[in-house]
């Protein structure tokens, strides 16, 4: 915080409510742009500190999008593997990109041999990547032909600086027999044995890893992960092990906490035999764990034990005692307890989901998501996404063309899930397969386009979106009585967002009894700044401002 030493006070009172005027937006009032069109095989997208856009497509080409110009370059172009699933993955820029000009980038490649690799670059002063700086960070082996699956991943940073990297179980999805649709553990056949990767503490794959990376191009490894560094059996780069296909994660710009989405197996219904139906899930990671897989899915909805010779299934694994005893598995066997998902809903199948209804049936799912939404009152963009979906989660499903805003409370729990988009005729979205908050709170989808992932036609978009309705209140503080300049009462009316006076750097918030509920300080000195309080601030409030 930006402190000179000694600091005078406001005080004020505050009267909160989120009644009058706190209406969820109605899809008419959200606005599509499409400002790249023809995209062959997009991945991921990445904003520049200017808002130029990084568009990565499947195939290894980077392109660089001009929001001013409205101008596309070719950034670069990566040699990758792009066989089925694998291919150019995702990019994120290190956190001091500014001083560095450094971005990092997961692909597949099968050069010196199959992996996925995870490698750094230096940008030049043209937002092209020097392909000359290559330092490859990690490489973590993968079987990559033209039969594998779940080759895929996401990258992003913490607020430490440290490097997430989730990577996919590489476990076939579709297989032969009776359990076909469920949960591949079969030790006969490694492929389809996810026993060999996301529940081995002993391999990369169906994890996320949190390393640091290091100026050398080395990485340590950072306190607090899974497995403490020298356990046996166990890799130390490991965050979160039990996972079947990450594909998107993202990281809370305010709290830290990783979130990410996995598609779910392709079983419409329950089995005694086998165990659930396919669950979509969206997880939170608030300190390193096992998500379960492939022993447990959902809201730990759990597999039965199951013999591959004779196709007769057992009792069903405990999430609090698994035991990995594939002879695939080169890691523990006593594995950490399975934690249940934050969001689940089914693949395809007929049955309610009682627990999130919004989702209902529908057709087959592919669960991803966007950032953790922070409403910013000093963005000078009037279609910026509004404050009513401050502190939402954005997911949403590739393949059903839906996005919906997980209301969060102060713990990370779910308060409520709310549709936010749905694809029609007028404002299609199809099959959106990235999402970003853009630097003028508007929102970025990297649209698929109609052709079924791992292929398109070249019919993928790159998207804005907008928000067209009123314009949010913002209430500037009023003087209604005071005893002097250093300590002045103010009120604000029924609004959740208070412009605050110039150089203030942080505010206490206080119920009627005198007690502190919350604390804020400011952390850009550089433009005018309007405070948009969470909604846990409810009734009358007393609000000190400090100043330099």
């Amino acid at each position: 915080m930006k402190n000179s030493g000694s600091m005078r006070f406001l005080v004020l009172a505050i009267f909160l409510g989120l009644g009058t005027g706190w209406t969820q937006p109605t899809r008419a009032q959200l606005r599509t742009t499409v400002l790249m069109s023809g995209l062959t095989n997009p991945t991921h997208i990445a904003f520049l500190p200017d808002g130029k856009i990084y568009v990565l497509s499947k195939n290894g080409t980077i392109r660089l999008y001009d929001p001013a110009t409205g101008a596309t370059t070719t950034a670069a172009t990566l040699v990758v593997s792009n066989v089925r699933e694998d291919g150019l993955h995702s990019l994120v820029l290190d956190p001091n990109f500014a001083v560095n000009r450094r971005v990092f980038v997961l692909f597949g490649t099968l050069t010196p041999s199959p992996s996925i690799v995870v490698a750094r670059y230096t940008v030049l002063a043209s937002d092209n990547l020097d392909l000359t700086t290559r330092v490859n960070i990690i490489s973590i082996p993968y079987t990559l032909t033209n039969t594998d699956e779940h080759n895929t991943g996401c990258l992003a940073f913490d607020l430490q600086g440290n490097l997430f990297i989730a990577l996919a179980d590489n476990t076939n999805n579709f297989f032969s027999g009776p359990t076909t649709g469920y949960s591949p553990r079969d030790p006969a056949r490694p492929n389809y044995d996810a026993q060999r990767s996301a529940a081995n503490s002993n391999d990369l794959r169906g994890k996320i890893l949190r390393i640091h990376p290091e100026d050398n191009g080395t990485y340590t490894i950072p306190t607090g992960n899974l497995f403490p560094v020298g356990t046996a059996q166990t890799r130390p780069e490991i965050y979160v092990m039990g996972l079947r296909h990450p594909f998107r994660l993202t990281v809370d710009a305010r709290t830290g906490w990783l979130y990410w989405a996995e598609p779910g197996p392709n079983a419409t219904v329950d089995d005694p035999n086998q165990g659930p139906r396919g669950y979509d899930v969206v997880n939170i990671a608030k300190t390193p764990g096992n998500s379960g897989w492939p022993y447990c899915r959902g809201n730990n909805f759990c597999y039965n034990v199951y013999n591959y010779t004779t196709n007769v299934g057992g009792a069903l694994y405990n999430p609090n005692a698994l035991q990995n005893t594939s002879t695939n598995n080169t890691g523990l066997v006593n594995l950490p307890p399975a934690r249940p998902a934050l969001v689940w809903y089914a693949y395809n199948s007929t049955l309610p989901n009682t627990t999130f209804p919004i989702f209902g049936n529908g057709p087959p799912n592919t669960s991803m998501l966007g950032p953790v939404y922070y409403f910013d009152g000093s963005i000078a963009n009037v279609n910026k996404i509004p404050l009513y979906y401050n502190q939402h989660l954005f997911i949403f499903d590739h393949s059903r063309s839906l996005v919906h805003a997980v209301q969060l409370d102060n713990t990370g729990a779910v308060v409520a899930v709310k549709r936010f988009w749905d694809q029609t005729t007028a404002n299609p979205v199809m099959n959106p397969i990235d999402l970003k908050v853009g630097p003028d709170g508007a929102f970025y989808f990297l649209d698929w386009g109609s052709t079924g992932y791992p292929n398109n036609s070249g019919g993928g978009n790159l998207v804005r979106l907008d928000y067209i309705g009123p314009p949010d209140p913002v209430v500037s503080p009023r003087r209604i009585a005071g005893k002097g300049p250093e300590s002045r009462l103010l009120a604000v009316g029924l609004n959740r967002i208070v412009r605050l006076p110039a150089g203030a750097v942080s505010a206490d918030f206080f119920d009627l009894r005198g007690i502190r509920i919350w604390h804020w300080e400011r952390v850009d000195f550089d433009r005018p700044f309007s405070l948009a309080l969470p909604e846990t601030l409810d009734g009358v409030l007393r609000m000190r401002i400090f100043f330099d």
